[in-house]
């Protein structure tokens, strides 16, 4: 099981299948309770499984556009904030997890 930090805070857990695993084999979270987690299925174990992989490549473009002075750090956060709807931005997001 993968939690996300601030673990408290976060509601997705991602629920990961291991190479060993059996097919038939039941998820976790078909039969137990997580917390007040919403859980997620990860099929196959990958690096970085779901969400990480995503952010990075938000996080890759979000430097991309600083980089190449599209927009600055505020101005990304609020583009990802109020034209996509995440809850904050990519920049803010790193610096959050950076300093738990």
């Amino acid at each position: 099981m993968h939690f996300f930090n601030p673990a408290l805070v976060m509601k997705l857990i991602e629920v990961v299948r291991g190479p060993c695993v059996c097919r038939d084999s039941r998820y976790g979270h078909e039969s137990k309770p997580h917390a007040g987690k919403s859980p997620t299925k990860v099929n196959k174990e990958i690096y970085g499984f779901i969400c990480n992989r995503m952010f990075s490549a938000i996080t890759r473009e979000a430097c991309s556009l600083l980089d190449l002075g599209i927009a600055s750090i505020e101005d990304i956060d609020n583009a990802a904030r109020n034209g996509l709807g995440h809850p904050m931005g990519p920049f803010q997001l790193l610096d959050m997890t950076e300093s738990t």
